[in-house]
């Protein structure tokens, strides 16, 4: 930009002195055209002739013949095209950009397939199908929108701005969603875990509290987050401004490059039940054995997911100018290969007695966590990505513009924790069932990673520095 503004002051330096500069279009009387006198002739005085004052002030008359006068001053600018907008200063593409975005985006909510807790009359003992028995915990965990930020930089190799690379890389925060329930110290209300017994496929159910029997409370928590880099070639396809001339233009770039991707989810259930010493209270039950008087029984069960993906990707980036302002809108697909893994752990522990005489005994197992379904679980899975990226910027600067978008990416392949576990279970295998240790028949759950989809969805608020 200084060097075409250099280039423009000689321009209209040369102009003016062509323009104000010229020799006389004609001779002043008196003087010939530069012939010699014959000789042998005496010279006459020559003597200048008079002239009117305004004939005195032009010094010469007009340009002659052999310098034309000057041309229209706009067009010494621009090729022709007339001086450039003020506003396309602030335009053109840029050859090396950088840009930092705080993020605003929300996660799908979780759906739980199987009620987590019920509740209902004491008779009912909150299974599944009894006239008084009522679900607590609603049907998903709805996370809200929660924060993060993405970083993104490229360059173009040349001034042509043909070809280029452009890298991007985003983190969400964990986000949270948690409920519980307690009873009071008498037990009320009845709290309940439901589950499905596998011998039979009968509804029944895990007592955390019920009146006059134990209090206790259940709650769980669901975290989530996600992060993403990718790396881009660019290879622009059209552009209407070569230059940054124009206050005007569209931009159109083909992507094609490499995309990594991971969500990772864990959800946590667990109760506390304390038993009340009433007259007939009975015994608790654990790991095959009756535990009488004063108990405190915890069952926790962890279920964690894991998703990576790797893949290839293609896109068009389109960018429209107008002034200041700029309209981007960017769509890209990834294909590639989704490795899910699931962590499933749990654990029972009884703890009898109170204060420094309490002592405490654990079993590997908790409800849905159980040693029918405890471990690590792998597979892999074909996924496409779309991503989808519509932003609305303004140039402070030529510099630095700032930016304000809408983000939607979607995975087609995801395990979630709510989709692996199975409620069916057998009573043998649960530390805290009076039934554990029997020789009920192992009924098997079949896989335990259930395919589901997943998004993020948001707002975006950054800043660009470009040059």
């Amino acid at each position: 930009m200084r060097n075409r503004f250099l280039s423009s002051v000689a321009a209209m330096a040369a102009g003016a002195s062509l323009a104000w500069g010229q020799v006389p279009g004609t001779p002043p009387q008196g003087y010939g055209d530069g012939m010699l006198m014959p000789a042998g002739h005496q010279q006459a005085p020559l003597i200048p002739p008079q002239m009117a004052p305004s004939e005195a002030a032009l010094m010469g008359g007009g340009p002659g013949p052999e310098y034309p006068p000057p041309g229209n001053f706009q067009d010494m600018f621009n090729g022709g095209k007339g001086v450039p907008s003020l506003t396309s200063s602030f335009t053109g593409w840029p050859i090396v950009w950088g840009s930092v975005d705080y993020l605003l985006w929300t996660p799908k909510s979780a759906n739980i397939n199987y009620p987590i807790a019920t509740t209902g009359a004491a008779a009912s003992g909150g299974i599944l199908g009894n006239a008084s028995t009522g679900t607590i915990y609603p049907g998903d965990a709805n996370f809200g929108f929660g924060s993060g930020y993405r970083i993104t930089f490229g360059a173009f190799l040349g001034d042509d701005r043909r070809v280029g690379f452009e890298g991007s890389g985003y983190q969400m925060a964990t986000q949270s969603k948690s409920y519980s329930i307690s009873s009071d110290g008498a037990g009320f209300p009845l709290i309940a875990r439901p589950y499905v017994n596998a011998v039979g496929l009968a509804q029944s159910s895990y007592i955390v509290a019920a009146p006059n029997v134990a209090s206790g409370t259940l709650g769980y928590k669901f975290d989530t987050s996600s992060f993403g880099v990718e790396g881009n070639w660019l290879l622009n396809i059209y552009r209407t401004c070569p230059g940054d001339d124009c206050g005007y233009g569209l931009n159109v770039n083909f992507i094609a490059g490499f995309r990594y991707a991971e969500i990772e989810e864990h959800l946590l259930i667990g109760s506390t039940s304390t038993a009340l010493q009433t007259p007939g209270a009975q015994p608790t039950p654990f790991v095959g054995t009756f535990q009488p008087g004063l108990t405190i029984t915890t069952v926790n069960d962890s279920i964690r997911t894991d998703n990576q993906f790797y893949g290839g990707q293609v896109g068009i980036q389109t960018e429209i100018q107008n002034g200041r302002a700029f309209w981007r809108f960017d769509a890209k697909l990834a294909i590639g290969d989704m490795h899910e893994t699931a962590d499933i752990n749990g654990y029972s522990a009884l703890t009898r007695g109170t204060d420094v005489n309490a002592t405490t005994s654990t079993a590997i197992g908790g409800l849905y966590a159980n040693t029918n379904t405890i471990g690590r679980y792998r597979q892999d899975q074909f996924a496409i990505i779309p991503d989808f990226n519509l932003t609305f910027g303004y140039h402070l600067l030529k510099c630095c513009t700032v930016q304000v978008g809408y983000n939607f990416i979607y995975f087609n392949n995801v395990a979630r924790p709510t989709d692996v576990v199975s409620p069916v279970i057998n009573p043998a295998v649960i530390p805290t069932n009076a039934a554990f240790g029997t020789n009920l028949p192992v009924v098997p759950i079949g896989s335990r990673i259930q395919q589901t989809d997943y998004y993020l969805q948001g707002l975006n608020f950054g800043v660009t520095f470009q040059y």
